[in-house]
C-alpha cells in the first residue's frame, strides 16, 4: 500500500479567508437573552470560495466550562 501524499484535509480549499472587525452587541448574556455578532470576512486568494463561519460560546455549569457551537453560516466570498 502506498503512503498518502498529503495529510487529511489538505487542499480542501484554494481560498484563504481572513476575519476582521469582530464585534458583539453584549459581552455577556443570560439564559434567554440574545447577542448580535458582526464580522467581516475577506477572501485573500485569487479563487472564489465558500467559508463556514462558526460561532462558539462558553457555558458555565456546575461541572466547569463547556464550549458549544451556537451558530454557523456558509457564505460565498
Amino acid at each position: 500500500m502506498q503512503a498518502a501524499l498529503h495529510p487529511f484535509g489538505y487542499g480542501l480549499s484554494y481560498s484563504k479567508f481572513t476575519y476582521a472587525d469582530i464585534s458583539l452587541s453584549n459581552s455577556e448574556m443570560g439564559r434567554n437573552s440574545t447577542v448580535s455578532l458582526n464580522v467581516s470576512v475577506a477572501n485573500e486568494s485569487h479563487h472564489d470560495g465558500e467559508e463556514v463561519i462558526q460561532v462558539y460560546i462558553r457555558l458555565e455549569d456546575n461541572e466547569g466550562l463547556i464550549k458549544a457551537r451556537r451558530a454557523f453560516k456558509r457564505v460565498p466570498v
